[in-house]
């Protein structure tokens, strides 16, 4: 064999050993970045309704959905990991990527025994909530970074192509899902007053952060990397977002405009906890179109 024969096959070897696997198609990439981002709304989901049951707020309701929620964290995870037909993900095996993830499962490890003891209905002691409110922020930082990467790995399988930009859209419509359930678990640790103030100056950046990617969806944002989409279905679903967003989003500024150290009302409470699952759900839906739109 010649010298650069020799070479030709170390480079080639070299190639499939360091890079992911680049046989995933465009619906695969964007089915892994959806449910990917849709682990940062489990977590938000699941302290929500941690604190939906300390406050007493349809206790038996919640509880079910919180078994449910970290059920499904559980298994996407694993899914991410390793694979899952039944849910449609394919394992990228990129490096960084499952690092990345393996630090959310350590996170994870450590959060699931505060669910486990609330799903015991152990939630008064006002130092388990402060454990709850500080403990799934790191879970929500690293699988935000995890699915960053994946963002990465879509578009060097997209390159120039739409692909490339439509991963970036789907992390971050996908994020605003994650967003409904962290304002109003950010509303609910003021009631509880769990850091009142410090939540109070948090809730407005969320309500914030909601109302601009809402606004570079439709639009564009250059800032954001995202185009204004031209799909008359997904403006459509957009639209019905926008609509439930103002009738939430006029609930929280009266929150977060209020003086300092005011009660949050049980008004309040009880139209946030029914606007923000709308929210959730009518914002999913968008994600799906998105997705459905890959390749």
């Amino acid at each position: 064999m010649s010298l650069q024969k020799i070479t030709l096959a170390t480079t080639l070897a070299i190639s499939l050993i360091t890079q992911p696997i680049f046989a995933v198609s465009s619906q695969e990439m964007a089915k892994v970045v959806n449910l990917a981002g849709r682990q940062r709304m489990l977590i938000q989901k699941m302290t929500k309704e941690v604190l939906l049951v300390a406050k007493r707020i349809k206790a038996g309701k919640n509880l079910e959905e919180l078994q449910k929620t970290s059920a499904l964290f559980d298994k996407t995870l694993k899914g991410l990991l390793q694979g899952d037909t039944e849910m449609g993900l394919v394992a990228l095996n990129d490096p960084e990527v499952t690092a990345q993830l393996k630090v959310v499962e350590d996170g994870w490890k450590n959060f699931k025994p505060l669910v486990e003891q609330a799903l015991k209905g152990k939630t008064a002691d006002v130092e388990y909530l402060k454990q709850v409110a500080t403990d799934n922020m790191p879970i929500l930082k690293n699988m935000n970074a995890a699915v960053g990467l994946m963002e990465k790995v879509a578009k060097k399988l997209g390159g120039a192509s739409t692909d490339s930009t439509l991963a970036t859209t789907i992390n971050l419509a996908g994020a605003q899902r994650m967003l409904s359930q962290k304002m109003t678990k950010e509303l609910l640790l003021i009631s509880l007053e769990v850091n009142p103030e410090e939540n109070r100056k948090e809730l407005k950046n969320t309500v914030d952060r909601f109302d601009k990617i809402l606004k570079g969806l439709k639009e564009g944002d250059a800032s954001e990397g995202l185009v204004a989409t031209k799909d008359s279905a997904i403006l459509s679903q957009l639209g019905t977002v926008t609509n439930i967003w103002k009738e939430y989003k006029a609930i929280l500024d009266q929150v977060t405009s209020a003086a300092s150290g005011s009660e949050v009302r049980k008004a309040h409470l009880n139209d946030s906890n029914e606007i923000n699952m709308k929210l959730l759900v009518e914002m999913n839906k968008a994600v799906e179109l998105y997705e459905k739109s890959a390749g």
